[in-house]
């Protein structure tokens, strides 16, 4: 037999949209909209502890319901946006604690009522007190195993996608190493890698939290088991039996958790070192191109030598170019001058040599005239 159930607090604390069971939503207010309600969209873990947490308060009378339960079923109903906020835990915490005592009050009145109340030292239903008739709940169990197959599922999808990126990596390193020409891209795009590999680290690790907190889950439920074995003094055979094959299951159940955790953890080292292989390869990235740059900047020290060289020489024939056009003005002027003197000394043989042709004339004359009366 499986424990009583008192109420529904599904449908009293409206936790689910209009009742519907499977499109949980989140129950935070948003403060930019006339606190709205989200409705955000909650995942499908935060979805099977919310039906783990409401079956647990089911076979709890709402005058013994803490406030440590209402917290942990109002965390699983806020979004990661509103669950960092701890006034919206801290208000639908007290929106429930005051629907739960109106519910107290009612059921109170009620069993006043119909003359079954009972004094206020003994609660309606002590969900602690197991009689002999009494069974751990197999939906329960159920329901954890369907949450361990999920989590499980989840793990080898996600392991799946951390080799794929993996390989991958593997492939973009040795593109990059085969490109030595574009030092500066490979460098980008390797520390883009390593970035993306960092965030799957961590979704890793809170992949690996989610197991750890269903093996405590699973741990927590075991006792349970245990200690209602315990208790069962009148318990019959069959009844005993059944109860060691689900002793049995959970034990297997959480013997294949243990393997998923540890297959976790083989899966985390190798990403680690994949992670170092990548930050080797950046460092050797970055000699290489510390190396470039210093053999580039050798390069132009040499080529301003040579080009401050070629200046010097460029000066130098300046210079005699220079000079030689100094001498070559020289000379013209000294060209000049004699050309002048030239025209002078002409002028001058021009002169001397008209005077004597005169006189040479006039002898020649005068000598005629004296020849001519004595023929």
């Amino acid at each position: 037999m499986s424990l009583p159930t008192q109420w529904d607090p599904a449908n009293l604390l409206q936790v689910y949209w209009r009742g519907h069971h499977d499109s949980s939503q989140c129950l935070g207010s948003t403060r930019g909209r006339g606190n709205a309600r989200c409705r955000y969209g909650l995942p499908e873990e935060n979805r099977l502890g919310i039906e783990v947490a409401l079956a647990g308060l089911a076979k709890t009378p709402p005058a013994n319901v803490t406030r440590v339960q209402l917290r942990h079923l109002g965390r699983l109903c806020l979004c990661e946006t509103h669950r960092r906020y701890d006034e919206q835990l801290d208000e639908l915490a007290a929106r429930w604690e005051t629907v739960l005592r109106r519910a107290a009050d009612e059921i109170a009145a009620h069993a006043k009522r119909s003359g079954k109340a009972k004094t206020s030292s003994e609660p309606i239903v002590t969900v602690q007190t197991v009689t002999p008739e009494q069974t751990p709940d197999p939906e329960e169990l159920a329901a954890l195993k369907l949450q361990l197959r999920r989590a499980q599922k989840d793990l080898a999808q996600s392991s799946e996608d951390l080799t794929a990126r993996i390989v991958q990596g593997e492939k973009i390193s040795a593109q990059q190493r085969a490109k030595d020409a574009v030092v500066q891209q490979k460098m980008a795009r390797m520390e883009a890698l390593v970035e993306k590999l960092e965030l799957e680290k961590t979704s890793a690790a809170e992949t690996r939290q989610r197991l750890e907190a269903n093996d405590a889950q699973l741990r927590r439920e075991l006792a349970e088991v245990k200690g209602a074995l315990d208790r069962r003094n009148q318990a019959s055979d069959a009844e005993k039996a059944e109860v060691r094959t689900q002793l049995e299951t959970a034990k297997s159940t959480l013997r294949a958790t243990a393997a998923n955790v540890s297959r976790t953890e083989a899966s985390l080292r190798a990403e680690r070192e994949v992670n170092e292989s990548l930050r080797n390869q950046a460092v050797t990235a970055k000699d290489n191109l510390q190396r470039l740059q210093s053999q580039l900047a050798k390069d132009v020290e040499a080529a301003a030598q040579a080009a401050a060289a070629k200046g010097a020489e460029v000066a130098a024939l300046k210079e005699e170019l220079l000079a030689e056009n100094k001498s070559r003005a020289s000379a013209d002027r000294q060209v000049e001058q004699l050309r002048v003197r030239l025209a002078a000394l002409e002028a001058d043989v021009a002169v001397r040599w008209t005077h004597r042709f005169r006189a040479r004339v006039a002898r020649l004359a005068k000598s005629l005239k004296v020849r001519g009366p004595r023929d």
